[in-house]
């Protein structure tokens, strides 16, 4: 644990650094599934986002929250964001100072948010699919649809969902297949009764909602 968290402190952002932290924790980087719920059993807390507007406070704690997990051995729940503080993408400073976003982050048991440095991912999905294996868990926003509001279950793969416009912040926190149909394991924020207990399958290798396009790896 020691050495874990040496690793994490002196750091830098780049591939070398990252692949030497996710051998340490990962050893099914390589098997043709993924899911690092099994390394950061706090990727089942699922939040409900409710009226809040900024799904990227919750998405990004709950990125850091697996991070410090699966790296660090600790369980902090940072649940949101709040505004003034980073995150990848650029957030509505209104939206995210208002009462229902706020009050998110007073559930939160760790305010301290070490983390400050988020890579972007480029390339096609082969990319972001590598990434995932690397890194752990992935920050990502996709296109919303009335189709994925009313998901239920199963691998979604609409073709009319958008790639563009109103955007959710989701984290991407495994890969796998199911009759031959591959897919990605997407944790969204709008409550346990949402989908697979909170959870989506969103099919890969089709940029399904614009799912590849602007994916981030913390550093």
């Amino acid at each position: 644990m020691k050495l874990l968290a040496r690793l994490r402190t002196h750091c830098v952002a780049t591939a070398v650094c990252g692949a030497a932290l996710a051998s340490t924790v990962s050893p099914a980087a390589a098997a043709d599934s993924v899911d690092w719920r099994a390394y950061a059993p706090v990727l089942w807390n699922i939040v409900d986002q409710g009226t809040c507007q900024d799904s990227v406070g919750v998405a990004a704690a709950a990125t850091m929250e697996a991070r410090d997990q699966m790296w660090m051995g600790r369980e902090a729940r940072y649940v949101y964001v709040p505004a003034g503080k980073p995150t990848p993408f650029p957030r509505d400073a209104e939206a995210a100072g208002a009462p229902a976003c706020t009050q998110l982050a007073a559930q939160a048991s760790d305010q301290v948010f070490p983390y400050r440095r988020w890579n972007r991912v480029t390339g096609n999905e082969d990319a972001v699919l590598a990434a995932l294996r690397r890194y752990g868990p992935l920050l990502t926003t996709i296109g919303v649809s009335h189709s994925f509001k009313a998901y239920t279950g199963g691998i979604y793969d609409s073709p009319f969902c958008p790639k563009y416009g109103r955007r959710q912040a989701v984290v991407i926190v495994g890969y796998g297949e199911e009759n031959g149909r591959p897919y990605y394991i997407v944790k969204n924020s709008w409550g346990k009764n949402w989908g697979e207990g909170g959870y989506a399958r969103i099919a890969y290798g089709r940029d399904v909602c614009g799912i590849g396009e602007d994916v981030r790896a913390l550093a």
